[in-house]
């Protein structure tokens, strides 16, 4: 095994800090948040940021700042809040050229289901509480037809990872032009995790970004409890508004399995040895722990020396809303200390 100094030299070095993060909605999006901020946060990088709410408005308008801008004497490192939807020429105006692309997607009819309750019983959307009987969501692919149509661009069911990675809606129908629009992804996104082996992704973006093993721990973030799921998925009713995240879902499952094959075997020695370090640390952060321990790791193939304390817990634990006011202050008091680099609104 290398010494530690030289694993340092060949891994950490030239660790990437350069990051778009297409956050889809529903799709583990938020725990990747946490994993984004804590990064940036750590080393004092700037961020694309509202200025208000947590919602990107990425339409540029030449004088008229519209997000948190960077110190003077530097630019912007980080993008990973929610846009209405994915452009690569927008991103680009405030991104350098070398940043990395990553997305995530999830199984569609679990996605459908997640955002159902989500937005009906969590955000409380009046076009989602209209829906009434024992079983809303049942009654909702019951008439998923008549309900859709009658939503439109206000749903966040209706192929909604699609729409996230910028297809347009009236194209929805088209399904030859999304197989071609899949191709043009391909050349923007390095990297499009899969909720369902949220791990693996993981360990593929640690190696993508040169990141340390610390940089990737994560404890789940903004789950909502739902009844177990019971619905026969196959109701030809429901798959015209499946149709385009399934293949959008069935083209980056098969893209991830050929990243992961690509790796040889020490990836899984390191998925394992991964999955361990995360779990301590889930322990260690648990609501049950009252005592002041650390867990502390030796260095290793994969990561330096480094300890994780209960104030890292407080950082893993942040809730959205409230790491993203943390990085947005610290952003803001860096401009009024250097003051504002404005080149990005002229």
């Amino acid at each position: 095994m290398a010494s530690a100094a030289l694993q340092k030299d060949r891994r950490y070095s030239s660790e990437v800090r350069h990051i778009a993060f297409l956050k889809v909605h529903k799709c583990a999006s938020s725990t990747m948040l946490n994993i984004f901020y804590r990064f940036g946060y750590k080393r004092g990088l700037n961020f694309v940021l509202p200025i208000k709410s947590n919602y990107l408005n990425m339409i540029h308008k030449k004088r008229v700042i519209s997000v948190v801008p960077p110190p003077a004497m530097s630019g912007y490192d980080i993008l990973c809040n929610h846009v209405t939807k994915f452009n690569k020429q927008l991103f680009s105006r405030y991104l350098p050229p070398d940043t990395k692309y990553i997305a995530i997607v999830r199984e569609p009819f679990k996605r459908m289901y997640s955002a159902f309750h989500y937005y009906r019983n969590v955000i409380h959307f009046p076009i989602l509480r209209k829906i009434r009987g024992v079983d809303p969501f049942k009654a909702y692919l019951n008439n998923i037809t008549s309900l859709e149509t009658l939503w439109g661009d206000h749903s966040f069911t209706n192929n909604m990872m699609a729409r996230d990675f910028g297809f347009p809606t009236e194209e929805y129908k088209n399904i030859s032009k999304f197989k071609t629009y899949l191709g043009t992804l391909d050349k923007h996104f390095h990297l499009v995790m899969v909720s369902e082996m949220f791990l693996e992704s993981l360990v593929l973006l640690r190696r993508l970004l040169k990141w340390s093993m610390e940089d990737v721990i994560f404890l789940t973030i903004n789950v909502h409890e739902h009844k177990n799921l019971t619905t026969n998925t196959s109701s030809e009713n429901i798959e015209p508004f499946l149709a385009l995240d399934r293949i959008l879902y069935d083209h980056y499952l098969t893209r991830l399995k050929e990243q992961i094959d690509a790796q040889g075997p020490d990836f899984y020695k390191e998925l394992q040895y991964f999955k361990d370090v995360n779990s301590k640390a889930s322990d260690l952060c648990s609501a049950n722990n009252t005592t002041n321990k650390l867990l502390s790791l030796r260095a290793n193939e994969w990561h330096d020396d480094f300890t994780i304390t209960l104030q890292d817990c407080d950082l893993l634990s942040k809730k959205e809303i409230t790491f993203l006011n943390l990085v947005r202050d610290k952003q803001t008091e860096r401009v009024k200390t250097y003051g504002a680099n404005i080149s990005y609104f002229q």
